[in-house]
């Protein structure tokens, strides 16, 4: 008695294969983008100590009047109180980064549409710069208090804005620090926004392409069925 032939699993049809293809490939794809996530939570700690170190060492250079007022008593009192601050900027860090909204975790148009992509990504990265500036407030209410800092109020260009039971934020344009951190954080804005305004809105756009022919042809075989 022959055996009976084994029953073979039915074949995909090229429009379910098309959906899994896309679904794969934006996996693949939320995987990189959590790996990047990784590495900006890495970074940008440590690039919020250079650049606090920078805003301290200059604004004692820049104001020497009143490092010399200070004294040296004083001095070696900011000093521990700057370690204190700069001590504190990666626990802090982890804390402001677990509010950042990430592009690639938001709803995405079903339709190639590069300026609401562009718009998601936007966010991101000012959520991201918003970060930074927040971790270099320890040092500026150090500055204040030193007379470092003059009343903002006072000021056409304000450097630091003040925040009610918060510390301040610096507000001034970002400076150019000659620090591998500061180039991988660039980089790493530079990289995340070409990432969501192109590579993950066209594999977005696909699978939402291939779930719609599907439909559409799952509706033409039921009406020629009837």
């Amino acid at each position: 008695m022959l055996g009976r032939r084994k029953s073979r699993p039915p074949k995909e049809n090229s429009n379910d294969v098309a959906i899994k293809q896309a679904e794969e490939s934006l996996t693949r794809l939320r995987e990189e983008a959590a790996a990047m996530v990784q590495q900006f939570n890495l970074v940008i700690p440590s690039y919020a100590t250079d650049l606090a170190q920078y805003l301290m060492k200059d604004a004692v250079s820049r104001k020497p009047e009143v490092t010399q007022s200070l004294g040296e008593t004083v001095l070696r009192e900011v000093k521990d109180k700057f370690k204190e601050a700069i001590d504190a900027i990666p626990s802090w860090s982890e804390q402001k980064l677990k509010s950042v909204r990430w592009a690639h975790q938001e709803p995405f148009p079903k339709e190639h549409d590069h300026i609401a992509c562009v718009e998601l990504s936007e966010k991101t990265l000012k959520s991201l710069d918003d970060v930074v500036r927040d971790l270099v407030g320890g040092v500026g209410s150090l500055l204040f208090q030193c007379g470092y800092e003059p009343d903002q109020k006072q000021s056409l260009v304000p450097i630091w804005q003040a925040r009610p039971g918060d510390t301040p934020r610096y507000s001034y344009k970002l400076p150019d620090l000659d620090s591998p951190h500061a180039k991988q954080f660039q980089e790493l804005l530079v990289h995340y926004r070409t990432f969501i305004t192109e590579t993950y809105q066209e594999a977005t756009v696909a699978l939402h392409k291939a779930i719609q022919e599907k439909k559409a042809a799952e509706a033409q075989a039921l009406w020629e069925k009837v």
